[in-house]
């Protein structure tokens, strides 16, 4: 039996339905990664000035991690460390490999929800970046990220997060 993308999605936000989100936040004393919950660290050093945080299945997570740092450190030698920057990482290497692994037809999808974090020099120049499942990403610009299992409560907390710090709820896709 082949499933089909919808098939996928449906027993990806299943199985998505017991993971704690994480949240990003761009703040003047630099990023800060926080992963809700008491299972294994879900918030992890990348490369440099760049982190992870994610929920979904430990496994597959550890795959994002991995091919994450693989990419990061394949970049920072073939080019410089300067060069390592989320943008080429997540446009070509994660979404990349999560679009291939979602569009398997007999493998199974990886399960994961995903934030990024690159520290830039100055708090307007922070990038936070929401990777699904299927590859698919935007760059948010009002300094506050979630992944929650629920679209609607990530909405409402990220909503609220922003209101407590007087952000501009505001995001754009790049």
């Amino acid at each position: 039996m082949v499933r089909s993308h919808q098939q996928s999605r449906e027993y990806i936000r299943d199985q998505l339905k017991s993971g704690t989100p994480v949240f990003a936040l761009s703040r003047p004393e630099g990023v800060l990664l926080l992963g809700v919950g008491q299972k294994q660290s879900k918030v992890f050093e990348i490369y440099d000035r760049h982190a992870f945080a994610a929920l979904g299945h430990p496994v597959d997570i550890e795959k994002i991690r991995q091919a994450a740092i693989e990419a990061a450190h394949l970049e920072g030698f073939n080019r410089s460390a300067k060069d390592v920057t989320l943008r080429r990482l997540i446009s070509f290497s994660l979404s990349g490999m999560l679009k291939n692994a979602f569009e398997q037809v007999f493998a199974p999808p990886l399960i994961v929800e995903s934030l990024f974090a690159e520290l830039g020099d100055r708090p307007a120049q922070d990038n936070l970046v929401r990777v699904h499942y299927d590859g698919d990403h935007y760059y948010e610009t009002s300094g506050v990220l979630l992944a929650h299992r629920d679209a609607q409560a990530e909405r409402e907390a990220g909503e609220w997060i922003r209101k407590a710090l007087g952000r501009r709820i505001h995001s754009r896709a790049r």
